[in-house]
């Protein structure tokens, strides 16, 4: 019997990662855990909340006038077909389009009698959503008037999607995820025209639904909206049709005279008495070989097998190289090995996991001691590094808060493990440079060495902007307090910071004789210091590692040294070179200097700011930047 507060939370804390943009598990494994609840606790609140939980930030949210609910009854089979729908019924049959779910308002206007644009708001808990009504005005998609002939209320609302087309013309591989961030911005000044024009709404019922789903669409595209393909059969029609795997004409959009295909993950099937069904289409898997098996540490001291693999490429476009094994009770179970034959899924954006075994292999390569302290790892479920004292396990633990103070809100334990694999190795110049970039970019959308398009502008700036909040920040009483340490908190950080500076001591006078620099006044901060020794040493040796240093001196905002525009180099670029280097905006690369430098160019604005003066270069030479961190 599942822990079924447990569970809930869990389904609450994924389903915030969904709708958020980044998604941690497939849409396969989370429909499990909703239905492992079902079968436990059918009453359970959280089944009967829109998006399992969602919840919307306070001070974005606006009120739905209609609520947003969803399609409860899904299905993956003909044979589940067969046990929730009714063969002889006809259904109008739609793409489940896969993108981000929004809700269009028109206020009639009595003196003319069309309906205006009056407001747009996310899906969010289907009873508050995020107020996006600037940003959805811009789309060319979005008619700002709707002539009266078609409705008799004031108000009509529109329920659609957001989807960025599978093949696109800017670059994006992730739909889903950017199409869901496009949903939720506030503020979308920094788009261009060609980036609106591959945001596509489409819509898809009027709420509340008062029309079957054709004649619905009928109405759509007589207003001049985008809209779906929609077919009608019955439900012995609809078996045969499935059966013989023909949902891909359903993708197709017609915008113009251009045919676009979207992202879908599934059909809805709506009978003419109202009654919905979800019919969730399998995630694509692909087959390939295990190559190699790497072991990483984690936070925990527990060592985690990621396969290497033979290249693959999904549909979106991205190519997988690595999958996660999981642990390594997972590994012997299923007889997964160098040499394995697998299939491999990957939705959302998520990292790719093996789904099935085709061929076994014992070969995984396991390590028998700790490659940081070489004490001998047990075995049992998982396979872990038991040493209290080991400098990995403290490393790893600082490095989870330091990016968590960094970029708090996309911070993840898979971040943390791509960060882990590089640290894990030699320390050279690339993998420190590549370690940095994680740091900076912690989401897997854009860990390409790729230009960045003008819709990922906002966030890219955003990442920039949380990196030097977090360095200028960076005081010994914040280092301090990163480390985690029982009852170090401001205060008691505050005052050892204060002593340290005006004492002239440094980490090591204060490990050696914490009670000095805490003014003898807490015995408990002080054996928790002497405790935990380990998670500032840890802190410390990681900031080190990453070229990230720290001062006991604080230093104001005004102190903070000027940015340095570099080549790759390291020489500064003159006025022309900035200019020049527009051409290649939004383009981040790794330096190869001695320094391991990192060097990111990024222009923000119109394209059609020439001038150098008013070129806003977001542009940083790592080393110099972060021996700010004081």
């Amino acid at each position: 019997m599942p822990n079924i507060e447990h569970l809930e939370k869990e389904i609450v804390r994924l389903a915030q990662a969904y709708y958020e943009g980044r998604p941690e598990v497939t849409d396969y494994e989370f429909d499990e855990m909703v239905e492992l609840l079902r079968s436990v606790a059918p009453d359970s609140d959280v089944l009967k909340r829109t998006g399992w939980g969602y919840e919307v930030a306070e001070d974005m949210k606006l009120k739905h006038i209609y609520p947003v609910t969803g399609i409860s009854i899904k299905f993956r089979t003909v044979e589940e077909f067969k046990k929730v729908g009714v063969m002889d019924t006809t259904y109008h049959i739609t793409p489940k389009l896969d993108g981000g779910s929004v809700v269009l308002y028109y206020l009639k206007n009595s003196n003319t009698g069309e309906y205006h644009y009056d407001k747009a708001i996310s899906r969010g808990d289907g009873t508050y959503g995020v107020d996006i009504s600037e940003t959805m005005r811009r789309l060319p998609s979005v008619p700002e008037r709707l002539p009266g002939e078609y409705f008799t209320s004031t108000l009509v609302a529109i329920r659609g999607e957001i989807v960025i087309p599978c093949d696109n013309t800017i670059g994006i591989s992730t739909f889903r995820n950017s199409a869901v961030g496009f949903s939720q911005l506030l503020d979308s000044s920094h788009l261009g025209d060609k980036e609106l024009e591959q945001h596509l709404f489409i819509p898809y019922t009027l709420l509340p639904d008062v029309r079957n789903r054709s004649t619905t669409l009928t109405v759509f595209k007589s207003l001049g909206f985008i809209t779906p393909n929609c077919m009608e059969m019955k439900g012995e029609e609809f078996v045969r049709f499935i059966s013989e795997g023909s949902t891909d004409s359903l993708a197709k959009v017609r915008v113009g005279d251009k045919t676009y295909t979207c992202p879908i993950d599934g059909l809805v099937l709506v009978s003419d008495k109202g009654d919905m069904l979800a019919y969730k289409l399998d995630t694509d898997s692909l087959e390939t070989e295990v190559v190699d098996i790497e072991w990483g540490m984690g936070r925990t001291g527990v060592y985690t097998p990621v396969l290497h693999v033979s290249d693959i490429t999904f549909e979106d476009g991205s190519t997988v190289k690595r999958v996660t094994g999981n642990n390594i009770s997972f590994l012997r179970e299923n007889s997964i090995g160098i040499g394995s034959k697998i299939k491999v899924i990957k939705s959302g954006g998520i990292i790719p996991k093996v789904v099935e075994v085709l061929s076994k292999s014992d070969t995984i390569n396991s390590p028998s001691v700790c490659n940081r302290c070489n004490s001998p790892l047990s075995e049992d479920v998982t396979l872990r590094c038991e040493n209290v004292n080991c400098p990995g396990v403290a490393e790893s633990q600082a490095l989870f808060r330091l990016m968590e103070h960094c970029c708090p809100k996309f911070m993840s334990d898979s971040i943390l493990s791509e960060f882990n694999s590089f640290l894990a190795r030699q320390y050279n110049t690339e993998d420190l440079a590549k370690a940095y970039r994680l740091l900076i970019y912690s989401d897997n959308n854009i860990l390409k060495n790729e230009k960045l398009s003008e819709a990922r502008l906002a966030l890219f700036s955003q990442y920039i902007a949380n990196l030097r909040s977090a360095g200028s920040g960076m005081t010994y009483s914040v280092f301090l307090q990163l480390s985690n340490i029982p009852g170090l908190g401001e205060t008691h950080s505050m005052t050892i910071s204060n002593n340290l500076r005006t004492q002239g001591g440094n980490l090591e006078n204060f490990l050696a004789s914490p009670e000095t620099y805490l003014d003898g006044t807490n015995s408990a901060v002080v054996q928790n210091v002497k405790k935990y020794s380990r998670n500032l040493i840890g802190l410390r040796d990681i900031l080190h590692k990453c070229n990230l240093t720290y001062d006991i001196q604080s230093v104001s905002n005004s102190d903070l040294p000027k940015v340095c525009l570099t080549n790759l180099q390291g020489s500064p670029l003159t006025k022309k070179q900035i200019i020049d280097k527009g051409s290649h905006m939004y383009n981040f690369e790794d330096s190869v200097t001695p320094e391991t430098s990192l060097v990111v160019y990024c222009k923000s604005g119109s394209s059609k700011m020439a001038k150098a003066e008013k070129l806003n270069i977001a542009t940083m030479h790592v080393v110099d930047f972060i021996q700010s961190l004081s």
